[in-house]
């Protein structure tokens, strides 16, 4: 009789033990996935601050697009007041060399250069307004000033 109850009270302590273990194996499972639910909304929080950052990148790509622009209209503006300071030196080197040779001339001759000398002047003069530096400049006149046709030197 002894062997018998002794074999109970061991199948009742293994029953038990196998009891204790499920429940266990249910908690570790319930923490598993409380765990798991932490980190999935982690995750989710993370992939929604990228695409925040996503969202401002591509602003200061627009941003950075908007920049380049305004560099290349730069770059064109630079160009044309260098264009337009080239024409202006190489008409006052020109007129420099007009007035010299008139130095070297008399008469008749030094008036036609001094008349076309005036004609540069103005169109330097006339050159030096913004909007007329790519304008042509060539064969511009003038009916403000006087030919200097009459006179003597």
């Amino acid at each position: 009789m002894k062997k018998v109850i002794g074999n109970a009270d061991i199948e009742d302590a293994l029953k038990r033990l196998d009891r204790l273990t499920q429940e266990e194996a249910r908690m570790a499972s319930a923490q598993h996935l409380q765990i798991t639910n932490a980190i999935n909304t982690e995750v989710r929080e993370i992939a929604d601050n990228v695409l925040v950052v996503d969202d401002r990148v591509a602003g200061v790509d627009d941003l950075m697009k908007d920049v380049d622009d305004k560099v290349n209209a730069v770059d064109d503006k630079l160009a044309s007041v260098i264009d337009g300071a080239q024409y202006i030196f190489n008409k006052f080197l020109k007129i420099v060399q007009l007035l010299t040779r008139v130095t070297r001339l008399d008469g008749k001759e030094a008036r036609g250069v001094i008349q076309q000398t005036a004609d540069d002047v103005d169109q330097l003069k006339c050159s030096w307004s913004p909007n007329r530096i790519h304008a042509g400049h060539a064969g511009l006149n003038y009916p403000y000033r006087e030919s200097i046709t009459t006179g003597s030197l």
